[in-house]
């Protein structure tokens, strides 16, 4: 399965990505590490149990398929304290 292409770009302490809006379907999330440690992505909403991406090394990237539903979803990273550091996001699929 395929979906829409977001980019998320993690780096030390923060998550960003590519698309703001968010509705129903499949997405295909693909993680590009600018930091310098390890990072991943962890999504956590309704429909999607804590699916989560590799282990990405500095400068590489993963990707990751998760099919959305209304409701919210939280992204983070799930790498030691990141998420307690600021590698947390809420976002609102409509």
């Amino acid at each position: 399965m395929t979906g829409t292409a977001v980019t998320a770009t993690e780096k030390e302490y923060s998550i960003s990505l590519s698309t703001q809006t968010f509705t129903a379907g499949p997405y295909t999330f693909t993680v590009h590490n600018a930091g310098q440690t390890a990072h991943n992505l962890t999504i956590e909403g309704p429909g999607v149990d804590k699916q989560a991406t590799s282990t990405i090394q500095p400068g590489q990237t993963a990707n990751l398929t998760v099919t959305f539903q209304k409701g919210s979803y939280e992204l983070w990273c799930s790498v030691d304290e990141h998420k307690d550091q600021g590698m947390d996001l809420h976002i609102t699929v409509g």
